[in-house]
Parts: C-alpha cells; structure tokens; sequence
C-alpha cells in the first residue's frame, strides 16, 4: 500500500511540477437530439380504382358471363331472367350491366342505358328475387377470385341501387 501511495505522490508532484494542470477523467457526452428531417419513405401509392382491380374491361365482362350463368340457372331468377334467352336480348344484358359497373366502379365508361327504375319498373321484382341475383353476383365474384374487400366494395354498389330495382313487396 506504501508503494501505491508512493506513486500517486510522485504522478501528482510531476504534473504540479510540470506546471500541467489535472485533466479530470473524460465524462460520458451529453445526448443531443438531432432532427434527421423528413424519412426517406416514399408516400403510399395510391390505391387503383376497383374497375382497375377487378382486371380491367376483361376482368368486368368475365365477371358478367360467370353471373349471368349464374343467374339464368338459378330456378329463383328464371322468370325474371327467362326473356333473356341465349341470343341478342342476353349480349344487350351483358352490354349495359358492363358499362353500368364499369362506371360504377371507376372506369373510363358511361352508362348509356335507361335507370335503373324504368328499367325494372315492369318486372315487378321481389326482395327475394333481390337477394337471389345478389348471391349469383356474390358467387360470381368468388368464382373469378375478386378479394373480400373488392367485393364487398361491389356489392355495396349493387345495394345502393336495390330502391330503384325492387318494386314489389313479397
């Protein structure tokens, strides 16, 4: 311990003997924040319109022949569906749903159809019947894989339009 004692003695008197004065230990650095700016992250896309998602005018139309096989065996809708037939009346369907969704969900389309209300005002259709062409669409959608959230963007088009198609109570 003399020892010890010894040279911190010799260490102080050279340094005071040098004229040098005591540098105390180093102490840790203050943090100081510094602002980084702006992230270097791109904003978000933005998201395409649902006719975009949906594929396009191919996507739409092979949504329309998967619902409109749907429909035509669906022994709820064959008689509101029966004047369709096979021919030219079901390309005319297939024409005006096709411009009214690709409207509808954003395309570069207009709808060049009657409303929806002169449209259905003679058919007298039903909520049943309603609900039935809904599933078929909802099936449809399955069927060509559209996401959950697509199609629940889609079918919430469809509803809104339910007043103006439904003219008789069951």
């Amino acid at each position: 311990m003399r020892g010890a004692a010894l040279v911190l003695l010799l260490a102080t008197a050279f340094v005071a003997g040098c004229g040098a004065v005591p540098v105390p230990p180093p102490s840790a650095p203050e943090e100081v924040p510094i602002d980084a700016g702006e992230p270097d992250v791109a904003p978000p896309a933005p998201i395409p319109p649902l006719y975009t998602r949906l594929g396009g005018s191919g996507g739409v139309a092979a949504i329309i022949d998967s619902f409109t096989e749907n429909v035509l065996a669906d022994r709820r809708l064959k008689h509101a569906f029966a004047r369709l037939g096979r021919g030219a009346k079901l390309a005319h369907f297939k024409s005006k749903l096709g411009e009214q969704l690709c409207e509808a969900t954003g395309g570069d389309c207009h709808y060049s159809g009657k409303t929806m209300s002169d449209a259905h005002a003679s058919l007298k259709i039903t909520d049943a019947q309603f609900d039935a062409f809904e599933e078929d669409f909802r099936l449809a959608l399955e069927e060509k894989q559209v996401s959950a959230e697509d199609a629940k963007e889609l079918i919430g088009e469809l509803e809104m339009l339910k007043d103006q198609i439904v003219h008789q109570q069951p």
